[in-house]
């Protein structure tokens, strides 16, 4: 048998001066093994207790030296701007959102968001062009504040005098689109647009050009690799990556301005 284990908070109780006892959701199941979808603010201790114990896990969508399986999002970030570089593009930006992100001291950030800028910046590198990091100002800490914060902090990107021809989000590439169409932007005759996304377009929503999570690849890869893990717990399991896929739409083509 297998146990899923999801992003959920744990009890503190059972995280204070703890050295083996090892976590509820072990202590109240009975499996062989263990797929762990812990992929934000993962406490500490719970992930030390897992490896302490030696426990058959694997964890995806998260980036370990061992036993996980996790989207190659450097990779796809480096693929997605030589894409772009390829159209003719030789002023990208890459738009950071993560800073924006109130992450407490306990908790740790999600390794993409190093991963994907670091990827933007190796393409840009290889080909002699400047890397342009934009980032987007934290959320405001008064929930009466927050509604439209991603709106208009990309209207005010957008409203630069040294705007690029195309933009590589790391996320809320729709929101870019609105925030493009607010200015009388066009897309991609003015401005290109690309984004990170975990799900396909549907056929109701604005659609825009993206790198894929291949969630369901992922899944399938994650459940292999448990499998092999309890046959020979005493193995550890070399990392596994699943690279995106791409999903053009049409909001990334040549550029038309200087």
């Amino acid at each position: 048998g297998l146990c899923l284990v999801r992003d959920i908070v744990a009890d503190p109780a059972e995280l204070e001066g703890v050295s083996t006892t090892p976590p509820r959701i072990v202590r109240e199941n009975t499996v062989d093994g263990l797929l762990v979808n812990y992929a934000f603010g993962t406490p500490p201790m719970v992930r030390d207790l897992l490896d302490r114990c030696r426990i058959p896990a694997i964890w995806f969508n998260r980036k370990r030296t061992e036993n996980c399986v996790y989207p190659n999002d450097f990779g796809a970030a480096f693929e997605g701007t030589q894409s772009l570089i390829a159209q003719g593009h030789r002023r990208i930006a890459y738009v950071k959102v993560d800073s924006c992100i109130a992450w407490t001291k306990d908790r740790e950030p999600h390794y993409s968001f190093v991963d994907r800028e670091a990827g933007y910046r190796q393409a840009m590198n290889d080909a002699g062009l400047m890397p342009q990091s934009l980032d987007i100002s934290r959320i405001p800490s008064k929930p009466a504040d927050r509604p439209g914060h991603l709106m208009r902090s990309f209207v005010e990107i957008l409203g630069r005098a040294d705007l690029p021809t195309a933009l590589l989000c790391e996320k809320g590439g729709r929101v870019m689109l609105f925030a493009a169409a607010t200015l009388g932007l066009r897309v991609p005759d003015d401005l290109s647009v690309m984004t990170f996304d975990s799900q396909a377009s549907a056929d109701h929503e604005v659609a825009v050009d993206r790198l894929l999570i291949r969630h369901r690849a992922m899944g399938r890869l994650a459940v292999e690799e448990i499998c092999e893990l309890i046959k020979h717990s005493s193995a550890p399991r070399k990392p596994v990556t699943i690279p995106f896929e791409f999903h053009r739409v049409g909001t990334v083509g040549p550029p038309r301005r200087s």
